[in-house]
């Protein structure tokens, strides 16, 4: 049976056609209707910033048109994904016990 002529049927047995359609994901022409996103995380962290940093990102995002908190999400994993660690610390040095 294709899956584009199978009908979903409800408890009383009628078929729902549009329910087939939607939330499975076949459309009329036979593609997905269903996008695949990535998986987003929300509120990792509740971060508290300066005042000043806050005017800044309500500029940007009053000049670019996108909302506060996509700009402020797309800004925050840049900076976590493009982070590249320096060269470690060498470890201070234990001094000597007085006898």
């Amino acid at each position: 049976m294709h899956a584009c002529t199978r009908h979903v049927l409800n408890r009383r047995g009628r078929r729902l056609p549009r329910l087939h359609r939607t939330i499975l994901g076949v459309n009329n022409s036979g593609g997905t209707a269903v996008k695949q996103k990535e998986p987003v995380v929300k509120q990792l962290y509740r971060l508290s910033v300066e005042p000043r940093v806050v005017d800044r990102l309500a500029s940007v995002a009053a000049r670019t048109g996108e909302p506060r908190t996509r700009l402020a999400t797309r800004l925050f994993t840049d900076a976590v994904m493009g982070f590249k660690p320096g060269p470690a610390r060498p470890k201070p040095k234990a001094k000597a016990a007085k006898a």
